[in-house]
């Protein structure tokens, strides 16, 4: 009896979990921290034309990338109170098409017949991403903290994401994450920016890359506890427990709206680009419609909201 007894001495003890870990509370009083973003560009712009040396986005009178990247980080420098900056490091022009995942490139010519609907576009459309990951050194980069993300200037078909995430631990952000890139030993984002496209839909790739976060962020939390989830809300699958919306349902249906019935800016009267705002997220359909400019000042409060009107 008394060896049976001491062998319960061997037996496996269970072992309580660890404690989570404790999380400080929000303090009103500490200062909002700055978040400066290195940002390594890369510009496919390939030339149209031998004779001219034209490049795509002129030969095809698309954006220039200068104003874009100026628009969206004064846009973003202005709405976030000067808290989140981007700083270009580098910026790096290819002329070239991005190489497919099996390798295909366009041509001129070839992308130019796609682009003018005699040809449909190349399948596998995927732009591969190891090829220009390991051509930049984007992992090293981001590993000595040389840069924090990439910007991928580029056009119709090119087949970039919006964004995509590499680095350990990497999750869906708005696009699977990127296989084999815990060399940069920490996460890091690449946007695909579209040059035949405007500011406005550069804010609203962020958003979606937001939403993404957001939606990891609170994953763990159930019911009324996940605040995303409650903040995301919407009459059509919660009716009378709406909050607001995400960057697409109610904006782009309104958006689109507007454009179709060629509405105009109530405070310039300007028919560019017109924004659909939302006064009171309780009344969805009950909208303001502002140019960019307006709209911008109208969050940051600088001018008034004018009347809103009923969106049928």
């Amino acid at each position: 009896m008394p060896i049976l007894n001491n062998l319960s001495f061997f037996r496996r003890r269970k072992v309580p979990p660890p404690a989570p870990p404790a999380v400080a509370r929000d303090n009103p009083a500490e200062p909002p921290q700055l978040t400066s973003l290195k940002t390594l560009v890369i510009v496919y712009d390939p030339s149209m034309d031998k004779t001219s040396g034209k490049k795509l986005s002129e030969y095809m009178n698309w954006n220039r990338v200068e104003d874009l990247a100026k628009g969206f980080m004064s846009d973003i420098l202005e709405a976030s109170g000067g808290l989140a900056r981007y700083q270009i490091v580098q910026r790096i022009d290819v002329d070239g098409f991005p190489q497919k995942v099996d390798g295909f490139h366009y041509d001129a010519q070839t992308y130019l017949n796609v682009v003018r609907g005699v040809t449909p576009p190349y399948m596998p459309q995927e732009a591969d991403y190891c090829e220009i990951i390991d051509r930049f050194e984007i992992l090293q980069r981001v590993a000595r903290n040389e840069i924090d993300e990439v910007w991928i200037f580029n056009f119709p078909h090119a087949g970039f994401y919006e964004s995509v995430m590499g680095g350990p631990g990497a999750f869906w952000c708005n696009a699977p994450p990127l296989n084999n890139t815990d060399a940069a030993q920490r996460r890091f984002v690449i946007m695909g920016f579209s040059y035949e496209r405007g500011v406005g839909e550069m804010l609203e790739k962020l958003g979606h890359r937001a939403e993404s976060i957001m939606e990891k962020t609170f994953e763990k939390l159930a019911d009324d506890g996940n605040l995303w989830k409650r903040f995301t809300r919407y009459e059509k699958k919660n009716p009378l427990r709406r909050k607001a919306w995400n960057a697409v349902f109610v904006a782009n249906r309104a958006n689109k709206r507007a454009n179709k019935a060629k509405k105009t800016c109530k405070v310039c009267k300007s028919n560019a680009r017109i924004h659909a705002h939302h006064p009171d997220v309780n009344k969805p359909l009950s909208v303001v419609f502002l140019c960019p400019l307006h709209h911008k000042a109208v969050h940051l409060g600088k001018i008034k909201c004018p009347l809103q009107e009923n969106m049928t």
